[in-house]
């Protein structure tokens, strides 16, 4: 039997054993009661015949009624006695073969009234509970059927949460599951539109400018056919470093997007310190010579370290790199690591105009840049030359570094350099 069946049967089932017992209880009471009173009312009369006719032989009453009711009737029939008996009986109004008082017939017919009522306020009580049952779920159902068109129209404003273990209750609790799901989705699928809508502002904006400069240095060098070789050198350079620059923007907008979507894979192995630092120098080395600032490498340059040395490599140099535009020829940056129990620690110092509290909370944003330092024209015009980062280095170093289970922490002050602070965890 389905549980649908069990819920509407078993319950009219019980209730229905429950009225039939009852039945049988209150008439097998009435019937005890009415042959009580029957007994009582004979045992009176015997007792009366004995008392006023010490005469008549007991033993002859008694064995009449030893006969039962069966005797009765036949001595009522068959002896002239009996015949007599019963005219005299119909003459005062007591009908053939009832013994028994008004009064037991009274309370019979009574109990038989409370009876019929207690099963028909029984049948009431029934019948209304099913009534309201019945509403109840009619209602369930309606609001079930509104909930699910306002999911349809996007309204996760539901609060249906149940208690109960029936069909529905069970079926609403899902629905609400799914309600929440589909809510945070929404709120998850907002945010994610509105990230992708200013991250695409800003790399509008990022690439705008190379390509303006681009452009503009085309069309100077194809309206002036007479223009000299070495001015002529000189934008092509410039345009190449732009196209450089683009094209290292892409890559690495590329890499954070797979970061973002969990398909970028690391390929760790054990290195040292030293073989991170050799690299960081490489890359930087030539960029460091042409602003005159130095880069000087310290600490436990032999401590060993499991990571993805190709991309941690790229995140410090990013860090470096921008330690470097934000340093003054003949200023230093320094690089210390040093050998802890739970995790390597990288530092990366250096000695430009620092940060504000605000600038620091933001460093890592992408395409934010630090708005609080001071340059000079001559500065301005080298790093126009140079190419500076676009506010993404940072980022991307960041998602690199935890997602090789590595932290990244800044500390500044105005005035007084910025120190990037890079754990490894072991």
């Amino acid at each position: 039997m389905s549980r649908r069946l069990k819920q509407i049967f078993l319950p009219v089932l019980g209730m229905l054993f429950l009225v039939l017992l009852g039945t049988t209880l209150a008439f097998g009471a009435i019937e005890k009661i009415y042959q009580d009173q029957s007994r009582q009312e004979i045992s009176r009369i015997v007792g009366l015949i004995a008392e006023q006719y010490p005469e008549v032989d007991a033993g002859e009453i008694v064995q009449i009624l030893q006969k039962g009711d069966k005797g009765i009737r036949e001595n009522l029939v068959n002896d002239k006695e009996s015949v007599l008996g019963a005219e005299i009986l119909q003459k005062y109004g007591i009908k053939d073969g009832v013994f028994a008082s008004q009064s037991a017939a009274k309370l019979a017919a009574r109990t038989s009234v409370i009876l019929m009522g207690g099963l028909f306020g029984l049948s009431l009580a029934l019948g209304g509970y099913f009534w309201w049952r019945d509403r109840r779920l009619t209602k369930k159902m309606t609001d079930l059927v509104g909930y699910v068109q306002d999911l349809s129209e996007r309204i996760y404003d539901l609060k249906l949460e149940e208690n109960s273990e029936d069909e529905l209750s069970i079926l609403t609790n899902e629905l609400y599951k799914i309600t929440v799901l589909l809510r945070e989705a929404a709120e998850s699928q907002q945010k994610l539109a509105e990230n992708l809508e200013t991250a695409l502002a800003d790399i509008s904006h990022q690439f705008k400018t190379p390509l303006t400069s681009l452009q503009i240095m085309l069309d100077e060098i194809y309206e002036d056919p007479e223009m000299p070789a070495k001015v002529r050198q000189e934008f092509l350079r410039l345009m190449s470093q732009q196209i450089q620059s683009m094209s290292s923007l892409a890559t690495t907008l590329l890499n954070l997007a797979r970061l973002d979507n969990g398909t970028f894979k690391m390929h760790n192995k054990t290195v040292t310190v030293q073989e991170l630092f050799d690299k960081v120098r490489q890359n930087l080395e030539i960029l460091a010579d042409l602003r005159g600032v130095e880069l000087e490498f310290g600490g436990d340059a032999a401590a060993g370290i499991t990571i993805d040395p190709r991309w941690q490599t790229e995140a410090l140099s990013n860090i470096v790199k921008n330690a470097i535009e934000h340093s003054q020829s003949g200023q230093k940056v320094i690089l210390r690591a040093e050998n802890c129990p739970l995790f390597l620690k990288i530092t990366v110092e250096d000695q430009g105009p620092g940060m504000s509290a605000h600038n620091m909370r933001h460093v890592f944003e992408r395409f934010y840049r630090v708005q609080n330092r001071v340059e000079s024209s001559t500065q301005k015009h080298k790093d126009d030359k140079l190419g500076t980062s676009v506010g993404i280095g940072l980022a991307f170093a960041k998602a690199i570094i935890e997602a090789n289970s590595g932290q990244i922490t800044v500390d500044s002050e105005l005035g007084k350099g910025a120190k990037f602070t890079v754990r490894y965890f072991r």
